[in-house]
C-alpha cells in the first residue's frame, strides 16, 4: 500500500486511514519527512510516543466542547473545537477518556468525520446497537460533507488500538458491515 504522504512517518491504521506524525508550528502544520526525524537520534516509536504525549497535552489545554448526540439507540459521545487535531484523540489511549467510556471493555465505535470532531459510542451492552450504529454512520456522512478539513465519512472499530472501518460509502449507498467478532460481542 502507498504512503498517504510519501517519506512521511506515519501508521496505516485501516486500508483508507493514515496516522501522519506532523509539526504543529505556530503559523502552519507541516509534515517533515522520516529521514529529517529520524537524523534527530530518535527512534520512530518514540517520536510517535512523544507525539501521542503532545497531543493530549495540547488538546489538554484547548476550549473542547464535549457533549452528547442522542439517537434513538444509545448516545453518541462527541468532542469538537477549533483546533486541527480533536479528531486525533481517538488515537490517545482509551484509559484517558478522549472516547468516553467504555463500560464493556470492547472499544468503541467511532467516527473521525472532520479534524475538529470526533465520535464516538461504547461496543457492547444492550441490544440497541444497530439503531446506534446506523445513527453514528448517518452523523459521520453529513458531518464530513459538511464541515472544513474533512477525514473519513466511515465509522471504525477501535480497541486496544486497533481500527477496523465497519462502515463505508459506496457509488450505491452506505454499507455497514462489522464482521463475526464484533457481531458475536453485540448480540
Amino acid at each position: 500500500m502507498e504512503d498517504a504522504v510519501p517519506g512521511t512517518l506515519q501508521r496505516r491504521l485501516t486500508d483508507d486511514l493514515v496516522s501522519l506524525l506532523v509539526l504543529d508550528e505556530p503559523d502552519r502544520v507541516t509534515a517533515p519527512t522520516a529521514e529529517a526525524l529520524l537524523a534527530t537520534g530518535v527512534a520512530a516509536d518514540d517520536l510517535g510516543r512523544q507525539a501521542l504525549a503532545n497531543l493530549a497535552d495540547h488538546l489538554g489545554a484547548e476550549p473542547l466542547d464535549r457533549f452528547e448526540a442522542q439517537t434513538d439507540g444509545r448516545p453518541v459521545h462527541c468532542l469538537a473545537g477549533d483546533s486541527f487535531f480533536v479528531a486525533s484523540a481517538a488515537l490517545l489511549p482509551a484509559s484517558q477518556g478522549w472516547l468516553g467510556p467504555d463500560p464493556y471493555g470492547h472499544g468503541h465505535l467511532v467516527a473521525v468525520p472532520s479534524r475538529h470532531l470526533l465520535m464516538a459510542t461504547p461496543v457492547g451492552g444492550p441490544p440497541d446497537w444497530v439503531v446506534t450504529t446506523n445513527t453514528l454512520v448517518q452523523l459521520a456522512v453529513a458531518r464530513h460533507d459538511a464541515e472544513p478539513g474533512p477525514i473519513s465519512p466511515d465509522v471504525y472499530w477501535v480497541r486496544a488500538d486497533r481500527w477496523t472501518r465497519i462502515s463505508q460509502r459506496t457509488p450505491s449507498g452506505l454499507s455497514v458491515t462489522p464482521g463475526p467478532e464484533l457481531e458475536a460481542l453485540l448480540r
